[in-house]
């Protein structure tokens, strides 16, 4: 039997080398995480301050992988531009 994952939000507040990032959760505990294959495939970059959701094995809490990042931030207007003649 597969074992249950926990999934949790919480906020990057540093970085190592080679992909691994500390992570703050929502409750306060600290985690190492490494990012997911999916994310690494997607060229999705991940920097200090973005929110982030980790799944985590329920035997080691201390390590987890980032599944998804959060986009929280204000979506920059579309402007049209108007083509020259």
């Amino acid at each position: 039997m597969k074992a249950v994952e926990l999934r949790k939000n919480g906020e990057v507040t540093a970085t190592h080398g080679y992909g691994k990032f500390q992570v703050t959760l929502e409750n306060g505990h600290e985690c190492t995480c490494t990012v997911s294959g999916k994310m690494t495939n997607a060229k999705i970059n991940i920097t200090v301050g973005d929110k982030v959701e980790v799944a985590m094995s329920v035997y080691d809490l201390s390590q987890g992988r980032i599944v998804r990042r959060i986009n929280n931030g204000p979506k920059k207007p579309v402007t049209m531009q108007k083509k020259k003649k």
